[in-house]
């Protein structure tokens, strides 16, 4: 009877590792699987992961893996310190939110170029 036991008892351990084994495996694989961001359009979007390629559902922008987005904000205080030396702004919004003609008005920054982000992924 203790044999029938102790039997039982180490089967139901090793089906409980060969478990715990295959839910890690597959932790594992997610960890690795590539993660997709829109890209940044200042909203709050702009912190939501995806796991597949494609387009965002709230801003339509590009969804790129999420390592290929390496951007730093900056403050508008920061850019004001910067007139007068030789700087130049780079807008890359679309020409509609650049000239004031979509439907939201973000502003503009004087004498920056626009050359839209979309133009820029072409190079």
């Amino acid at each position: 009877m203790i044999r029938i036991l102790l039997t039982c008892i180490c089967c139901s351990l090793l089906l409980n590792a060969c478990k715990n084994a295959t839910a890690h495996s597959d932790e594992k694989k997610q960890l690795t699987e590539a993660l997709y961001k829109c890209l940044p359009c200042g909203y709050d979007c702009d912190t939501i992961l995806f796991r597949k390629p494609g387009n965002c559902p709230h801003c339509k922008m590009e969804l790129v893996k999420k390592e290929s987005i390496t951007h730093q904000d900056i403050q508008p205080a920061e850019i004001c310190g910067l007139s007068g030396q030789e700087v130049l702004y780079l807008d890359v919004r679309t020409p509609e939110e650049f000239n004031g003609t979509a439907a939201e008005k973000f502003g503009a920054i004087k004498d920056a170029i626009n050359i839209p982000v979309q133009e820029l992924e072409k190079e």
